[in-house]
């Protein structure tokens, strides 16, 4: 459910970065990254009652995809700053993008 979630997010974040306004891009560019997540979420197995480190009375769960994850949000907003950046100065240039 996740994985096909996160493949709905991809497909809105494509659509709202093929119309041509500015806040479609940014739309678009947090549609996108929200799906990237939940599809590398998906991808990690999650188990109830599981700790992410080896105990003698629970199983191992991989903490890497957490990890992913994490990295991939920074990564998103840093990415998302970056286009707001841009499209304001393209808007104080005079640009009608």
């Amino acid at each position: 459910m996740t994985y096909v979630l996160g493949c709905l997010f991809l497909i809105v974040g494509i659509y709202f970065l093929l119309r041509d306004t500015w806040p479609s891009y940014v739309y678009g560019m947090i549609a996108l990254g929200n799906g990237v997540n939940l599809i590398i979420f998906s991808i990690g197995v999650v188990k109830e009652d599981a700790f992410p480190f080896i105990n003698k009375f629970s199983e191992f769960v991989d903490p890497l995809t957490q990890a992913l994850v994490l990295t991939a949000i920074v990564i998103s907003f840093a990415t998302l700053c970056f286009v707001v950046a841009v499209i304001k100065k393209l808007n104080q240039l005079g640009g009608d993008t």
